[in-house]
């Protein structure tokens, strides 16, 4: 049995090696036996592809299969690391030059289906370099694209004619199912200062952060990156979630809204900040704040012409202090509202402008860090608000930096905490559940009211009638649809069918007829009734027979 591997670097070129026929080139692999597969297959794979890897000077991941036939396996990769030496065999060659090259007959349709697919990233990059181009025309601005196989990173030039700060990057990749997923980043371009730029990292990173969230409400995580000292950032990225995923027909107008917000935020960015000095200025420091940063091995702080920067290791916040008036940082948070909601394991921040509503948890062990500060500058007038990673105090021309979880993924299981904590109080302070119908009770009334209640739990995104109480509704009184987590990143939406049941009499199995046909003809995950009135127990036993396949409750 044959085990290959695809390996790809970041510039385009594969790893192959010359096939034992002449003038034919294989997938590196091994070749492993029955007897050698017999016990703890998977191990040994991996084990003699990293021997093998570790002989070539390369680190892998394996990511996936590409290929899975009788005699030949071949995994993909993502590429760590590696030394370019053309060792023995072994040499790097051009994506683009395969097509021109004889392959082993094993390897012949595995060949070929790369082809295919990276065909398709070539026709998907040429549609987003010519849309960017457009957009570059129609702006007057200058750019310079770097194209690999299944990316594209955009630098744009400014009028001083060095780049500005921001690179524009994108890798995608296609799905099995033929669309295209984009992984959307900023990183930060390489600074020309001298020495440590820690500072210039965090200032780039998190006032774009700032404003891509008060202006366009967009959500996004700044990664830094440290590779010598936890105290200094050798390098900052802003990193945009979830990933978009499209039909290629679609890819040009993705890449638009994309880019056009790039280049709309850059214009923001120079409009609030615009250039700043890389000057140092050792005697800038400010005591009060120096006092408080102590200058030990897990603390930075660092001055400038125009700014200020101090930076907590220990308890992960910053200090971003600009000296210079023309720095107008109250447009970041002038119409900025917010307020806290007390939860049970933290606050949920609620943030609101002219525009947008949005949703933050912080827990209590950050807000205490928060609070220390607020403390121990007696600082009373501030504005508040979040990205996913970060939670800033905007405070006159400083902005404080606490680095945290915030995201609205940790929102929802608070609410499921709050609503938890106000059902036990309600049962504990005897509050009254028992009310009498006055019959007979409006349909129309009656499926409203359901509604409204179903609205109140925080995972049901919407709730609609089914035209009037009298109409022909195939059974449906309410559609629901509901947020169920797959995992921390992510939900899916399931749709339950309501029907709502104003009797004085007992509902039993006759007036709830066909529960499953209507689901399955509806592509429903479930099923929900709300009577004014008891139900039978052969109802409830139906409906209990039903929740083996379907979400069943009433």
């Amino acid at each position: 049995m044959t085990f290959a591997y695809f390996i790809e670097d970041h510039d385009g070129k594969i790893l192959l090696c010359e096939s034992v026929n002449q003038n034919k080139w294989d997938l590196p692999h091994i070749d492993l036996n029955d007897h050698e597969l017999e016990d703890g297959n998977e191990s040994i794979i991996i084990d003699k592809i990293q021997q093998k890897c570790d002989e070539l000077k390369i680190s892998i991941d394996i990511t996936d299969v590409i290929e899975d036939s009788d005699n030949l396996i071949v995994f993909n990769t993502y590429l760590n690391e590696c030394v370019y030496d053309k060792s023995n065999a072994y040499s790097w060659i051009d994506l683009k030059d395969l097509n021109a090259l004889d392959f082993s007959d094993l390897y012949q349709g595995c060949i070929e289906k790369i082809l295919m697919i990276f065909q398709k990233y070539f026709e998907v990059g040429e549609i987003i370099l010519s849309e960017i181009n457009r957009i570059a025309d129609l702006l007057q601005i200058e750019v310079n694209p770097q194209v690999g196989p299944n990316s594209i990173s955009i630098f744009v030039g400014s009028d001083y004619g060095i780049y500005c700060p921001y690179i524009f990057s994108l890798k995608y990749q296609l799905n099995e199912d033929g669309d295209i997923s984009f992984f959307h980043t900023w990183p930060i371009l390489r600074m020309f200062a001298e020495g440590d730029k820690t500072d210039l990292y965090v200032l780039l990173a998190n006032i774009m952060a700032l404003i891509l969230k008060i202006f366009s409400n967009e959500s996004i995580s700044i990664d830094y990156l440290s590779l010598f000292d936890p105290v200094e950032f050798n390098t900052a990225t802003i990193v945009f979630q979830p990933i978009r995923s499209c039909s290629v027909s679609k890819v040009k107008k993705v890449i638009e809204d994309l880019f056009m917000k790039f280049v709309t935020s850059l214009f923001m960015f120079d409009g609030i900040i615009g250039s700043f000095s890389l000057k140092r200025d050792d005697n800038g420091i400010e005591a009060e704040y120096c006092d408080h940063f102590e200058k030990t091995e897990n603390y930075n702080w660092f001055s400038r012409k125009e700014h200020n920067f101090y930076f907590n290791a220990d308890k992960e916040y910053f200090l971003l202090s600009f000296k210079s008036d023309k720095f107008t940082l109250e447009k970041l948070y002038a119409k900025q509202e917010w307020e806290f909601i007390e939860g049970i394991d933290g606050k949920i921040l609620y943030q609101h402008n002219n525009e947008y509503d949005s949703f933050h948890f912080v827990s209590y062990d950050n807000w205490r860090k928060v609070e220390q500060i607020l403390s121990d500058f007696a600082i009373t007038e501030y504005t508040i608000t979040c990205q996913n990673n970060h939670l800033y105090i905007l405070q006159g021309n400083k902005v404080w930096i606490f680095i945290g979880d915030y995201r609205e993924f940790w929102v929802d299981k608070e609410k499921e905490k709050i609503l938890n904590r106000q059902t036990l109080e309600n049962r504990i302070l005897n509050f009254n559940r028992k009310f009498s119908w006055r019959f007979p009770v409006d349909s129309g009334r009656f499926e409203e009211l359901i509604s409204d209640l179903l609205e109140t739990d925080s995972m049901i995104d919407n709730v609609r009638l089914v035209g009037k109480s009298n109409n022909a509704d195939g059974g449906r009184d309410l559609l629901i649809y509901k947020r169920h987590l797959v995992n921390e990143n992510n939900y899916v939406i399931n749709l339950y069918i309501g029907q709502c049941k104003a009797y004085k009499r007992s509902v039993n199995k006759s007036h709830i007829t066909d529960i499953r046909d209507m689901l399955e003809y509806y592509s429903a995950s479930g099923f929900f009734l709300a009577t004014t009135s008891n139900i039978t127990a052969p109802l409830i036993d139906h409906q209990m027979k039903l929740q083996e396949n379907y979400i069943v409750d009433w």
